[in-house]
């Protein structure tokens, strides 16, 4: 893939096919040497950020009349300012009426396993302080992935609550402090599909999420389910995912409480020995049900 972009962009017979698509997706991977890992050194990691940067701004900076990209779809690392250069590419083509839709992915350069809590709260501010210099990009974002980051409370809850156009959101291994509750309280929120990966929440409140279809929790340190509902009314797909030990106890209709639209639910509890309490006063319906 790599090849293919250094060579379109330098080729003057083909340099305007890409402008024809619709959707362009790059990673910064793709600007790394073949023999590179996903844990390479800051500074290979710096230079094909550069490189990422200068095609999407070789992109952007085309004509309307000539460019038929409307989603930008990113996976970048966490390098604050680099970051706010392509913020001020994006927020450039937003405020042209070029971009309509934007999906990034971010994790950071320090690998999850080698990060601590210092580490952590300082990916948090760094993400901040991106969002807090770029608040256009954030209202045009459709799709959000987070990594190895420990928030604030009133942090989180100003990201989500401005992300007026997000549909899909992953946190992984993200936080607001070690076995903290996460409120989710969104009446106007669009977000479709919930991804929560080995985060340290105790428990996320799903207050008022009205368009959520698809929620999927893999990996937690809380004793009991992760996730409480209140008003999720279009709630179609549950999947958790987790070791447990032996006298693991769970009871659907505790869990789900009044999501009586679930199409499919999985439990996969990787050989765990979890007992499962089926209410007769919950059907699901199709009796699409799932676990292991």
């Amino acid at each position: 893939m790599s090849t293919v972009i250094r060579t379109s962009s330098l080729s003057t017979r083909w340099r305007h096919l890409p402008l024809l698509l619709s959707h362009l997706y790059l990673e910064v991977e793709y600007f790394m040497p073949h023999n590179s890992t996903t844990e390479a050194d800051y500074k290979l990691i710096h230079e094909a950020m550069s490189d990422l940067i200068k095609l999407v701004g070789a992109f952007l900076a085309s004509p309307r009349r000539e460019s038929s990209v409307r989603i930008l779809s990113l996976r970048v690392r966490l390098i604050t300012n680099l970051l706010l250069d392509i913020g001020k590419l994006v927020c450039n083509s937003v405020d042209s009426g070029k971009l309509k839709n934007l999906e990034l992915e971010i994790p950071t350069v320090k690998n999850i396993y080698d990060s601590d809590e210092t580490d952590m709260r300082e990916h948090a501010r760094s993400l901040m302080f991106f969002f807090d210099s770029s608040p256009r990009l954030f209202g045009c974002l459709t799709k959000l992935f987070l990594y190895n980051a420990s928030f604030t409370e009133p942090d989180m809850h100003r990201l989500l609550l401005s992300c007026e156009q997000l549909q899909n959101l992953k946190l992984h291994d993200c936080d607001i402090g070690y076995l903290s509750v996460l409120k989710m309280d969104l009446p106007n929120s669009k977000l479709r599909a919930l991804q929560l990966v080995s985060c340290s929440f105790e428990r996320v409140q799903l207050t008022r999420l009205p368009k959520l279809v698809q929620l999927h929790c893999k990996h937690w340190n809380s004793e009991t389910f992760p996730v409480s509902f209140n008003f999720v009314p279009c709630l179609d797909e549950v999947k958790f995912c987790t070791a447990t030990s032996d006298d693991t106890r769970f009871k659907i209709t505790e869990l789900l409480g009044d999501t009586a639209n679930v199409q499919v639910l999985t439990l996969n509890f990787h050989g765990g020995k979890a007992s499962i309490l089926l209410s007769l006063l919950f059907t699901i319906h199709e009796e699409k049900c799932f676990y292991n």
